[in-house]
């Protein structure tokens, strides 16, 4: 049986460091996927569904987002969390495709 994926855009692996606060606390560790939606981010932390979180992507210029736990992982002594972005401007979704397209560029340099 074929498990349907529920997501509405695609997302790309992108493996970066950045930064990301909730609840006053600060973190700095991997951002693992992204998409136009939402992105998939490490955390030393459980940080409980629905929290608003902040995060700084690192791209050329770095640009905050801001997003919403959608769901919480346990991966080893870590987390994954799923983000659904919030409240994003015309800016912040043309820096997103931006990095988007910088990664899927860069992977297809590397295959051929």
């Amino acid at each position: 049986m074929k498990i349907q994926n529920r997501r509405r855009h695609e997302r790309f692996e992108i493996l970066i460091e950045g930064t990301f606060g909730a609840n006053g606390r600060v973190f700095n560790d991997f951002l693992q996927n992204i998409s136009l939606g939402g992105m998939c981010i490490n955390c030393p932390k459980k940080i409980e569904t629905n929290t608003i979180v902040y995060i700084i992507i690192p791209s050329k210029p770095p640009f905050k987002v801001k997003g919403k736990v959608k769901w919480t992982k346990k991966d080893g002594l870590n987390y994954k969390l799923g983000i659904q972005f919030i409240n994003r401007s015309e800016e912040q979704n043309a820096a997103i495709r931006q990095l988007i397209s910088s990664f899927f560029w860069e992977k297809q340099s590397r295959i051929c």
